[in-house]
């Protein structure tokens, strides 16, 4: 399932992809991929590393929902990892897409191809909140889930350890 509160944000990673990839990079000492080392999201997709060269974060008050999402460019391949949840989350403890809106979606521009692991997707998502600042705008947790292939075949991934910390922007 696509979210359509999901789209801002999907346009700004995406956009940010589209610049860096034509803008081209140069190579910093530092050696994080990120611009701030307290913002980042990591999983492993399978067997593969999946760490974002950017993090962006969106709370959408129509829609009382939090996005978080992240993009990394490897060998030329795009993927896109977002986290949806919705408000209010204890904090510290584990909920499932069973019981609660939590939403773990993964794109590869390579292959084209769109897994979701929310409930309406036929997946199934764990997030765990550790931290939600609503003064400074941050939140920091942990997900995973069994995500499935949004063209309708039992296609499926594995999302484990992911972790992600953000600020986020208030939306409408």
């Amino acid at each position: 399932m696509r979210l359509k509160t999901g789209s801002l944000l999907r346009g700004i990673v995406l956009a940010a992809a589209s610049l860096f990839v034509v803008a081209g990079c140069k190579k910093s000492s530092n050696s994080s991929s990120n611009n701030n080392n307290s913002e980042q999201m990591t999983a492993m997709i399978g067997s593969t590393t999946f760490q974002t060269n950017t993090v962006v974060g969106e709370y959408s008050q129509a829609a009382s929902l939090y996005e978080v999402g992240g993009y990394s460019i490897k060998s030329g391949d795009t993927a896109i990892l977002s986290v949806y949840f919705n408000p209010p989350q204890q904090i510290l403890v584990p909920v499932s897409s069973d019981t609660a809106f939590i939403d773990v979606e993964y794109e590869d521009s390579k292959t084209g191809l769109t897994y979701n692991g929310g409930q309406l997707g036929g997946g199934r998502s764990i997030l765990t909140i550790l931290a939600l600042d609503t003064v400074l705008l941050k939140v920091n947790g942990t997900f995973s889930g069994i995500l499935y292939n949004t063209n309708g075949t039992s296609d499926s991934v594995a999302v484990t350890n992911g972790q992600f910390s953000s600020t986020y922007i208030i939306g409408p």
